[in-house]
């Protein structure tokens, strides 16, 4: 009998010892999941804060009917470094056939004077050749540069790191060129 009460008491201690563990399991998981379930709002909270607030326009001039540019905007995230504003304002402008696919732009400063010098590869020269494309190309660089940089007045073509006095015969390019509204559409 004495066996028995012993037997008995040692199965109730180890019910007692598997109800304990399982409540610390159920607690840690429940804890574990309120945690992660927190982290989780928190983030989406930013993410959603960033979207509504950090976005800007990017003004692109692309090609339209004749010699007129069209305006379109892009929205852009806010606060981006200026190169990478050019950047993304290129991609467009080549996405929009406005200017030619192989064209890069090696480089761009602006100075104290609001003057964009801008170094692009000779592809500007070689795929440029009839007149409509050449205003519409060198416009929609200009018009694009110019409503993105806020303290830029002109655009300096360098092709190759050298200045020129035309693409192909049509615009002078060795002076800075400055907005053109007259070319924009109604």
């Amino acid at each position: 009998m004495l066996i028995e009460e012993f037997e008995e008491e040692i199965k109730k201690k180890k019910k007692k010892k598997r109800i304990f563990f399982l409540l610390i399991a159920i607690i840690l998981i429940g804890f574990t999941i309120l945690i992660m379930y927190n982290h989780f709002l928190k983030e989406n909270v930013i993410v959603q804060n960033k979207d509504i607030e950090a976005k800007e326009e990017l003004v692109i001039f692309y090609p339209g009917e004749g010699l007129k540019l069209t305006k379109t905007t892009l929205k852009i995230q806010k606060d981006r470094q200026e190169k990478t504003k050019i950047d993304l304002a290129l991609k467009a402008l080549k996405e929009l056939k406005a200017i030619p696919e192989g064209l890069t732009l090696y480089e761009f400063a602006i100075d104290e004077r609001g003057i964009v010098y801008t170094n692009f590869s000779k592809h500007l020269i070689e795929e440029t050749k009839e007149p409509e494309r050449e205003i519409t190309v060198v416009f929609s660089i200009v018009n694009t540069f110019l409503a993105n940089m806020p303290n830029a007045r002109a655009v300096q073509f360098l092709i190759e790191g050298q200045p020129i006095y035309t693409l192909n015969g049509i615009i002078y390019t060795y002076n800075p060129i400055f907005y053109n509204e007259r070319l924009l559409e109604d």
